[in-house]
């Protein structure tokens, strides 16, 4: 007899995930409005049996990768508000207490919704996985889970892995100016950080030392926007050029590339 285990194992952490909307990520900006991901992951990795999830707002938090060595209440009210606003309020859960006011360490329960399902979609979407989420809640670095997750899937979603479209890309490169107001941030500074995190958590690969030549200046070179992969292995520089160069309609080359009489030319900044 062949039968599924009703909890999830630690290998299908890899494949258990939720579908997070292209239109989510957009409504759901901002540093604070982003904590929605994090608490929706929340809901999916300790679901129990009729749609159920006991909490409380510290173990929430906690959880979601935030600090709650903190004797200030207030430092839970983004977790307070968007329970209240983005799921309570819209109908997707329901519980029999005022979440807004209760204590950040009293146990409670929500339910799911039998009429939503929060973790698929019909719409475009990208998936967020319980192994990714656990990668950056569990992050021992002081950086913005919120942050971090939004730019991760951000990213990810301009990338279709075979399994999910056989005829998508295997790279993207959105601007990092695109990136920050897609996500409702407030600069590129913040972006650059959490692109940094998800290198070196290797989540994400990215090829930055390429450079496309200014309009109208034969000789001038300056950075091209960085190309972004979920593998190493796809991100092959002679595809990432390729791309770069229809992208700009001109030419764009490795630094190592650049004629030497050349470089001297080179601007910082760049297309970013």
């Amino acid at each position: 007899m062949v039968y599924e285990l009703p909890f999830i194992t630690k290998n299908k952490k890899i494949k258990t995930s939720v579908a997070i909307s292209h239109i989510e990520l957009y409504e759901h900006g901002g540093i604070a409005g982003l904590k929605y991901i994090l608490i929706l992951m929340y809901f999916r990795k300790h679901l129990q049996t009729f749609g159920e999830v006991e909490l409380t707002i510290e173990k929430l938090a906690e959880d979601c990768g935030y600090s709650t060595r903190t004797h200030n209440q207030h430092s839970f009210d983004d977790f307070r508000n968007v329970l209240q606003k983005d799921f309570i309020d819209k109908g997707y859960i329901t519980t029999d207490v005022d979440v807004l006011s209760i204590g950040a360490r009293k146990h409670f329960s929500i339910f799911l919704s039998e009429d939503h399902n929060l973790f698929c979609r019909e719409d475009r979407y990208v998936l967020f996985t319980i192994a990714e989420y656990e990668i950056i809640s569990s992050l021992n670095k002081k950086v913005n889970r919120s942050v971090l997750a939004g730019v991760y899937l951000f990213i990810k979603k301009y990338i279709t892995t075979d399994d999910e479209n056989k005829y998508g890309t295997k790279i993207a490169y959105p601007s990092k100016k695109t990136i920050m107001n897609g996500l409702q941030l407030g600069s590129v500074s913040i972006i650059e950080s959490a692109i940094k995190t998800l290198i070196d958590l290797h989540m994400i690969y990215a090829a930055n030392d390429l450079y496309v030549q200014i309009k109208n200046g034969a000789n001038t070179y300056v950075p091209a926007r960085s190309v972004f992969a979920l593998k190493e292995k796809d991100l092959d520089v002679t595809t990432c050029i390729s791309e770069l160069t229809a992208f700009y309609g001109r030419e764009v080359l490795r630094k190592s590339d650049i004629p030497v009489e050349q470089r001297k030319f080179m601007k910082r900044g760049g297309t970013n």
